[in-house]
């Protein structure tokens, strides 16, 4: 049985609740699955995770927003970037968090979680239809282990803004006293002056900066951000006093930021360092920060920044933004020293960052000096720059870390591949640390920028295409779970590719309740308009197996200090060097071959077996190879079995799971394997998957008839 049967079967008591949510469907689903396909078939999945590849599209059709445009390179981009943000997703003891890298990094928290780009993951997350990937989310970062003041992180208004998108009083207003406590400790340790907080560049996730560190204009809109989203929690909470109180701390910042950041003479904001009466000599792209957070006064000639934007001597490149203007003698492009420079290269980060500063810009502020046109130029830049062009010649989508912006090359990986002894360095992340990057938004500037959605906390509908007119003939944004109601959005010029009518049209549950002739602004109500509660989907991890109860483990050497009886975890290890969970390994038996032998009990159905390596810095690798032998008598023969790809991973911090050709249905499973010149070998942890037995009830025959 497949994900989606058992998704339908598991679905069959509230059809009529799911019913009513795809009634108004106008984009059907199936016609973009293809991308998914493609996206499966060109990638080398190294580091799975709660959603894995084959189960890609079950977990999209069932969560995502559906965008068409005649575009097809943002078409494809928009369910890209969709197909990487599900890969980091992860399921917990803690519940679901979410990942910035699928490898496991030295410089992580918890669960491999990094605060510095959380902030993007909310943004982006928000339109999932199941709250409970971001609902577990939030508790993690507040109350079960993350650090959310590792790096700079605007963690209440992202909650907040979250909160506009699928509003949920009761569980916002629980988090107020978290957010509070989160703010004043901010206060404590980075508030170095009055009002000012400061920050090094790479606490907020910039290295090499070369405005450097002091009061920057990043952390100091994020903690304007925060401060204003506390105050409106609050207020959702009766707690007036608090309100009123955090609206002062933004009014402080938000004056400190204009008159101690902002260049009147470089019409830009920047690093003051503490203690120096002059701001830093060089614009960089996150002095637009404060209008991600709309702090800027409006006719104050602030948006005199925005000129930097298309200047080939700012910020403009063919894969721009750069992360520093052009004309500063500081700007480099290397491919020397520390991987992750913010000197010169574009980052996803920033981009995304500086594109929702200018949506704000262009809803909220009268000014001649940026355009739609720039802003669909840039995005045009963003979109270009996902894509990879491999040693074959094949160019596929891609994210990574930083950019090259005039060649396009992703210059960490580029170092990175060659690091040490010219391959991966584990210490750095290991193999393919940047791929599917996680560090920024996309489908966010699609859904509130692009098409303009504009989430609101009343039950107005605010949509302002950012779409330069004689642009497109058409676009719909369709399947928006927003207030509990499923919009849909139509732009079609002809009225001829969706039937339902010339320009601009906004429905909520397959009601139409705005339109306009053009592409312009619109509002409308859903006052009227029935909420429909979200029915939690089964769990994606749900199929037609289960983890097998395994009655020994037997090895051919086991370490004194070691053991066999705890490689059947009940939870993932952190990684291939954790120490804190029992372990098998052979030392002192170094360059000799090893088995683990499994007692299954009764022949059971296995469709897969999967090793969690240990290694240490020390007498312990994974194999140079290994393969599995299966029989029904300790005593042999073993014969061996094959995996149904050839491979038998080596993949550290993560299980390396072997899928058999035919289902294996012997007692005895062995694990051989071959170490390292002068290595011994280790075992975390060992997971054996069984078709699940299902038994059926025998159904008596109904003796009355029953009138229906």
């Amino acid at each position: 049985m497949n994900l989606t049967k058992i998704y339908k079967a598991m679905m069959l008591h509230s059809f009529l609740i799911v019913a009513q949510f795809t009634s108004a469907d106008v984009l059907e689903k199936q016609s973009f699955k293809h991308y998914v396909d493609k996206f499966n078939q060109q990638d080398k999945e190294l580091y799975p995770q709660h959603v894995p590849n084959k189960d890609a599209w079950v977990f999209l059709e069932e969560n995502i927003p559906f965008f068409e445009c005649p575009d097809k390179q943002i078409e494809k981009n928009y369910y890209y970037r969709w197909w990487t943000f599900r890969k980091h997703v992860k399921s917990t003891p803690d519940g679901y968090v979410v990942t910035e890298f699928l490898p496991k990094v030295p410089w992580a928290g918890k669960y491999n979680t990094i605060s510095c780009p959380a902030g993007h993951q909310f943004y982006e997350g928000r339109w999932l239809h199941d709250t409970k990937i971001l609902d577990d989310y939030s508790s993690f970062w507040l109350r079960k282990g993350g650090e959310p003041r590792r790096y700079s992180f605007w963690i209440a208004d992202s909650f907040y803004k979250r909160h506009l998108v699928t509003p949920n009083k009761d569980f916002i207003i629980d988090f107020l006293d978290d957010l509070i406590k989160n703010y004043q400790a901010w206060e404590k340790s980075h508030k170095k002056g009055d009002v000012l907080f400061a920050q090094s560049a790479d606490r907020d996730g910039m290295e090499w900066a070369i405005g450097g560190d002091g009061f920057r204009p990043t952390i100091n809109s994020y903690m304007y951000g925060d401060a204003l989203a506390i105050a409106e929690i609050a207020k959702l909470a009766g707690k007036t006093d608090i309100s009123q109180e955090y609206k002062a701390k933004a009014l402080e910042i938000k004056h400190e930021v204009q008159a101690k950041l902002w260049d009147n003479d470089a019409k830009f904001f920047k690093v003051l360092r503490p203690h120096k009466n002059q701001l830093e000599k060089v614009r960089e792209l996150h002095g637009y920060t404060p209008w991600y957070f709309n702090l800027p006064d409006k006719n104050k000639d602030y948006e005199a920044a925005w000129e930097q934007l298309m200047d080939a001597k700012g910020f403009y490149a063919p894969y721009g933004p750069t992360s520093a203007e052009q004309r500063h003698p500081g700007f480099q492009i290397s491919y020397r020293g520390h991987e992750c420079q913010w000197n010169g290269p574009s980052w996803p980060f920033a981009t995304s960052q500086t594109l929702t500063a200018l949506t704000n810009v262009l809803n909220h502020y009268p000014q001649n000096v940026v355009s739609k046109e720039d802003y669909f130029e840039t995005l045009k830049i963003y979109t270009k720059s996902h894509q990879l062009k491999r040693e074959n010649g094949e160019v596929v989508s891609w994210i990574d870390e930083n950019l090259n912006p005039y060649t396009g090359d992703w210059i960490s990986r580029t170092r990175l591949k060659q690091w040490k002894n010219g391959t991966w360095d584990k210490g750095k992340g290991g193999k393919e640390r940047g791929k599917d990057y996680n560090h920024s938004t996309y489908n966010d500037l699609i859904i509130t920028g692009l098409v303009g959605l504009r989430p609101r906390a009343d039950n107005v509908i605010e949509v302002n295409p950012l779409l330069p007119d004689k642009t497109w003939d058409y676009f719909c944004l369709d399947k928006v779970r927003y207030h509990d109601r499923i919009l849909t959005i139509i732009w079609d010029k002809s009225g001829e590719k969706y039937g339902k009518g010339k320009g601009l049209s906004v429905y909520a549950n397959g009601e139409k309740i705005a339109a306009a002739p053009t592409l312009t602004k619109l509002t409308g109500t859903l006052d009227g308009i029935a909420p429909i509660p979200y029915v939690q989907r089964a769990p994606i991890a749900t199929d037609d197996s289960t983890h097998l109860k395994v009655l020994a483990v037997r090895a051919s050497h086991t370490n004194t200090s070691d053991t066999t009886s705890g490689l059947i975890q009940n939870s993932t290890p952190y990684g291939s060097g954790d120490e804190s969970i029992k372990r098998w390994t052979s030392w002192p038996q170094t360059g000799k071959s090893q088995w683990v032998e499994l007692d299954l009990g009764d022949k059971a159905s296995v469709k897969s077996l999967g090793v969690f390596w240990f290694q240490d810095n020390a007498g312990v690798k994974v194999p140079t190879s290994w393969h599995i032998e299966a029989s029904d008598d300790q005593a042999g023969p073993w014969l061996k079995v094959p995996s149904s790809d050839g491979q038998f991973g080596v993949e550290l911090d993560d299980y390396n799971t072997v899928q058999f050709k035919e289902t294996l249905k012997s007692r005895y499973v062995r694990i051989l394997m071959t170490p390292s010149k002068g290595k011994a070998l280790g075992i975390l942890s060992v997971k054996v998957k069984t078709i699940k037995t299902v038994k059926t009830k025998k159904i008596k025959p109904v003796k009355k008839y029953i009138n229906i």
